[in-house]
């Protein structure tokens, strides 16, 4: 009788095996250390930090992915900068006079948009404990290279105040002036940048996946404007490509009704095998019987038209081939005439009664005729005088205890 069983699969089995994922991840970023004196004693703000990309599971505790991501650098210092210059040779009307300039720097904007791709490896820390029950919750460590690219725009307003004088002996002039100023000025950078991240994930359901971020990206190449580091936090959202619960019970079911119409096909065919194997079988044993009797047959026609005797016939207990002390006397006496008598041949044929397993009792009628020719031979009995062995098993035999024996035959 076949057996279907449908092996249960994990829950990481599922979802984490060769299966893919986008996601959506959005939060607030802030940065250290730029490279420029324009974003020195300025005040950093944060902003906002997008990112999309795909994933693509190999086994549950390590995936591989593609991000693309969007950021901004901001910062804002007021009040600075102050400078002060004088002119001694300036001219108010016909007179020279000194001028002196303050100027005051009232702001200083800057706001550096990035653009960046990087491939990545995420490891699953939890997958440590790979038969843990709570295999919906996940914490990755990631790591990658990417590229980015950095646009930076510099907005300032300077505040200008003049003031000049004039005198002598007879005249007093003076002038005074102020006003504003405002520059814009644009750079941009290519950097390369490695990302580093730590991101708890929970699967809502087995297709969506909800969690939280922090990354750290680290920008070693010394580009202008571009920063030593990006530090972000977020919210990640994510769609795994993979069967809701429904379809997989359903593939589920549709793969144990295989399994079973499988089965049904194995049990016809292994049905089939028997009976052949059957058939062929008793072909067999009914050649075996054929063979014994005409052995015994001819033994017999034998026996009788050259006037062979049977020397001795040797009784074994039940279930066993070990010879009794009579039969040993028998053998030993057998022994001594057959030594004076070279030229004559031994004929055994052994058999078991039908008690017992039709193949035990073929081993035990084989058994007991060696046992027999070994006796012999060890005493003294030459092995060219053993000319026909016989061991019929239970074949034509009865339930008798007379049928446990050894007969011995000689031939002149």
């Amino acid at each position: 009788m076949a057996t279907v069983t449908l092996q249960a699969q994990t829950y990481n089995d599922s979802v984490r095996v060769r299966t893919w994922s986008v996601y959506m991840q959005g939060g607030i970023s802030s940065y250290h250390g730029v490279r420029s004196e324009l974003f020195d004693n300025s005040k950093r703000t944060m902003a906002p930090d997008l990112n999309l990309g795909v994933k693509y599971n190999i086994q549950p505790w390590v995936r591989l992915g593609v991000n693309a991501g969007y950021t901004m650098l901001k910062s804002s210092g007021n009040h600075s900068l102050s400078i002060t210059t004088t002119d001694h040779n300036f001219l108010i009307g016909d007179r020279t006079g000194t001028l002196e300039l303050k100027s005051d720097r009232l702001q200083n904007l800057n706001n550096t948009y990035l653009a960046g791709v990087d491939a990545n490896a995420d490891f699953n820390i939890l997958e440590i404990w790979p038969k843990r029950k709570a295999q919906w919750l996940s914490l990755y460590a990631g790591a990658g290279v990417g590229y980015m690219r950095g646009w930076n725009r510099n907005s300032q307003t300077w505040s200008y105040n003049e003031r000049a004088t004039a005198t002598g002996d007879a005249y007093f002039n003076g002038y005074s002036h102020s006003y504003l100023k405002s520059s814009e000025d644009k750079k941009h950078f290519n950097a390369l940048y490695i990302p580093l991240s730590l991101s708890l994930e929970f699967d809502i359901q087995r297709q969506l996946t909800l969690g939280v971020i922090g990354q750290y990206k680290c920008i070693p190449t010394k580009s202008d404007f571009s920063p030593k580091g990006i530090y972000s936090a977020g919210v990640v959202i994510r769609y795994n490509f993979v069967k809701s619960k429904s379809k997989l019970q359903r593939k589920q079911i549709a793969d144990l009704y295989s399994e079973l119409d499988a089965s049904q096909v194995d049990c016809a065919s292994a049905k089939a095998t028997l009976q052949r194997q059957s058939r062929e079988e008793m072909e067999r044993l009914k050649k075996e019987a054929d063979e014994l009797k005409r052995q015994i047959e001819s033994i017999n026609s034998t026996a009788a038209g050259k006037g062979e005797e049977t020397s001795a016939i040797i009784y074994f207990e039940n279930d066993s081939w070990e010879l009794s002390s009579k039969g040993g006397e028998q053998l030993q006496v057998l022994a001594e005439k057959l030594k004076t008598h070279p030229e004559k041949k031994i004929m055994l044929i052994s058999s078991a009664n039908t008690v017992g397993h039709e193949n035990r009792n073929k081993k035990l009628s084989s058994n007991r005729l060696n046992t027999v020719k070994q006796f012999l031979l060890s005493q003294g009995v030459s092995d060219t005088q053993f000319k026909t062995e016989v061991s019929l098993g239970d074949y034509g035999m009865t339930t008798s205890s007379d049928c446990r024996r050894v007969i011995v035959i000689t031939q002149p």
